[in-house]
Order: C-alpha cells, then structure tokens, then sequence
C-alpha cells in the first residue's frame, strides 16, 4: 500500500468551514454527502419529533384537565353544601323566632328585626351563590381555561404548534442545509480526492502520497517565460515514486463543466506549480546532493504533471500535462521505469513534506 501524507485539502477546508460555522454534526464526508441525500427526510424527522411531542403534551393536558374539573366538581358541590347548610341554619332560627312567645314589645321588636335580617341573609346567599363560588374556585378555574385553551390550539392548530415547538431545531436545521450547500464545490472536490487517494493506495509502498501541498514564497519566483511571479502554489496530491514525481490535480466535473471555457484553466495551474517544483528540486538536488552523482553529471528529476478526472473527461490533451481518468491512472503510473533508489524516494518525499510544513519558503536561503 502507498505511504500517505496528510488529508485531502477540500475536506479539510470542509471541517474547518463547517466548525467556524458551529456545525460538529459530521464526522465524515459520508455524512455529509447522507445529508444531503436525505434531506427532506431530516426535515421530516425533526417534524415527526415535535409532532410526538405535541401528541404526548396534549395527552398530559388530558389528565391534568380531568383532574381540576374533578377539584372544581368537588369544591363547587362542597360550597353548596356549606352554602345551603347556612340558608338551613337561617330557616331554622326564623321559625324559632316565629314560634316564640315574646312578653314584652321590645323583644318582639328585636324577633322581627332577627328574622328580617335572617330573610336578607337568605336572599344574598341565594342570590349572590354563583358569584361567590365562582370566586372561591377562580384560581381552579383559570387554570382549567388556560390549560382547556392550550388543548384547544394543539387541536386546532396543530401543524402550527409543531413548527413553533420545533423552531429552533428547523432553524438549526436550514442554517445545516445552508452551509452545506454553500461548500457543494468542495464537497464534490473532495469525492473526487477521495476516489484519487483511493486507487493510489493500491500502490507499493515505494510510493508516497502527500495530499494538500501547499507553499508560499517571499519574494515571489519569477516565472521568466510566463513573465510570472509566483507567490503561493497549492496542489491536490504528489506523489513521489521510484520512476519520478507525479504532480496530480483532481477535478471531479461533469461534462457540462468541462465544456465551460469561462473558468480558470488547470493547465496553467498545474504548469506554475510544475515550474516552481522543478526548480525547488533540483536546487536541492544541485545544493543538498540528495541524488546519488552519476559520472556523466547531475541528475534529473522526472517530474510529470497529470489531471485526473473522476467524473467526465475531456476528449482533448494539452503539451506538458497528461490528462487521465481515474481508472487509468495506476497503469500510467507504473508504465515508467524506476530511477530512483528507496532512499531516493524517501529523501524527496521527506524534503517536499518539510517544504509543506514550513508553509512560507525564502527561496535561495
């Protein structure tokens, strides 16, 4: 199997974006691709979530309604009771007084004015009964109206309650789907990285794969025949052989994309950064002596520049770049004949992973 370096730069910038955003929820590109395969399904769960929640609240509203209109019914058959038992007691001290001999003037005055004051009591009790039970029970009875007006929105309402129980996970969830749309360029970039690293990884382990190359310069090279300065290179993958270096950009596009010209060509893209390798290279070759010395002189590095396309292909080639289909590119690779030594390889590959790791180059110190 090849030795692989570092992950995929699209997917690295996927994490990162979607982190700088709060979204933890994906530990895998497979993830996010099931997301986006199922989302009205997602959505769906989230509804179907709050639709449960309603459901079970509306159930507890039940019990609880029934169990005040049994404390109203209690309280409200004990008032009367208490009530009616005062009116009795009222009577009965009428008819006592009724009954009574008095001797004297001024007790049968106090007589009558007892049982007129009774009669009074008897009609406010009467009278006022509703009123003053609807005050003793008020606070049962509000709570019965607010809870029985609750129910009364679940059930006539209730897809709207489930929207508003389920607010801010929808919310949550659009903002997810937003994201996620906004990096559907570097998700597709990424499949297509993917699928590359994949088939390398059928390779020996003569092979290494570093994965997200990318160096800044200051000064900047300059690029004489392109009349170029270079100021940063970044490229999907290289790989570094036995029979050379292969620089590979990954495009995972469809046809329809191809066909496109108003985008920015990967040819030139892939020429700077051969150009830049080319020198890195063999300055090191010439400076560092990391390439055993032939006698006839110094040695080149083989340096091969190829874009591999995971989806459609163009039907095209262009001079110095080597356009492949994914399936095609383990047998382009293992065509050329060896030139390097293990320790070769190895030398290479650990000077351009340095070169990776130190991020900005003073090119020539």
């Amino acid at each position: 199997m090849c030795r692989i370096y570092n992950n995929i730069g699209s997917l690295t910038y996927i994490k990162a974006y979607l982190q700088n955003h709060d979204i933890y929820d994906f530990s895998s590109l497979n993830e996010v691709q099931e997301f986006q395969k199922s989302l009205v399904f997602h959505r769906q769960k989230i509804i179907s979530k709050f639709e449960n929640i309603i459901l079970a609240e509306k159930d507890s509203i039940l019990i609880e309604l029934q169990s005040l209109e049994e404390q109203i019914a209690k309280n409200d058959s004990y008032f009367d009771k208490i009530n009616q038992t005062e009116i009795d007691e009222l009577f009965q001290e009428i008819h006592s007084l009724n009954e009574s001999e008095l001797p004297s003037i001024l007790k049968q005055i106090t007589s009558k004015f007892r049982i007129a004051k009774n009669k009074f009591k008897i009609f406010y009790l009467d009278k006022t009964a509703q009123i003053r039970k609807r005050y003793k029970l008020k606070t049962l009875i509000k709570s019965h109206e607010n809870i029985k007006s609750q129910f009364d929105y679940y059930t006539i309402h209730f897809e709207v309650a489930v929207l508003e129980k389920g607010k801010l996970e929808l919310e949550e969830y659009e903002k997810k789907k937003s994201i996620v749309a906004e990096l559907q360029s570097f998700i597709a970039g990424a499949i297509g990285e993917s699928r590359v690293v994949k088939e390398l990884d059928y390779l020996s382990n003569d092979y290494i794969l570093i994965n997200d190359f990318s160096l800044n310069f200051k000064p900047p090279i300059y690029h004489l025949k392109e009349n170029d300065y270079i100021k940063s290179i970044q490229i999907d993958h290289i790989l570094v052989g036995p029979s050379g270096v292969f620089i590979i950009e990954t495009k995972n596009w469809s046809e329809q994309f191809i066909e496109n010209s108003y985008f920015r060509s990967p040819i030139q893209q892939i020429k700077r950064t051969s150009y830049v390798l080319y020198r890195l290279l063999h300055y090191l070759s010439d400076n560092k002596g990391f390439l055993k010395k032939h006698g006839w002189g110094s040695r080149k590095v083989p340096l091969r520049n190829l874009i591999v396309f995971t989806n459609s292909k163009p039907q095209v080639q262009f001079d110095f770049v080597k356009m492949l289909s994914v399936f095609e590119l383990n047998n382009y690779i293992n065509y050329f004949k060896p030139v390097f030594t293990h320790l070769e390889v190895n030398s290479i590959a650990e000077y351009l992973l340095s070169l990776n790791n130190t991020k900005t180059l003073r090119f020539g110190e």
